[in-house]
């Protein structure tokens, strides 16, 4: 994304993309009062999607996101940790700890 403007459009890709690859409907989508999801409330409604606000300000009360933030930075720590790495390539380190995290069999997924 290279603007909050294409929110709308990605967002309703992603919706039809999960739903028909993976047969799996979207049931709730957060948000932490953006401007740029106001305007999908009645698309949400359509579709049976809980559309989920956060209060201002208040960062602690997106607890999913937060932990997979700190669980992808503690990855990208280690990473460079262990490899001896410079922090000049924290960006690239970041985009391998998503890639190895997302590869990663989990139970939640039935591995």
């Amino acid at each position: 994304m290279k603007s909050k403007s294409e929110t709308q459009g990605l967002l309703k890709q992603f919706i039809a993309f999960s739903h028909i690859q993976f047969h799996y409907p979207i049931k709730h989508v957060r948000s932490n009062n953006g401007l740029e999801f106001t305007f999908l409330k009645s698309y949400f409604a359509d579709l049976g999607i809980i559309f989920q606000n956060s209060n201002p300000h208040t960062p602690q009360q997106n607890g999913v996101v937060e932990r997979k933030h700190r669980h992808l930075l503690n990855v990208t720590r280690a990473l460079l940790y262990h490899s001896y790495l410079p922090n000049s390539l924290w960006g690239k380190n970041i985009l391998t700890a998503a890639y190895s995290i997302n590869r990663v069999p989990s139970f939640i997924l039935h591995n």
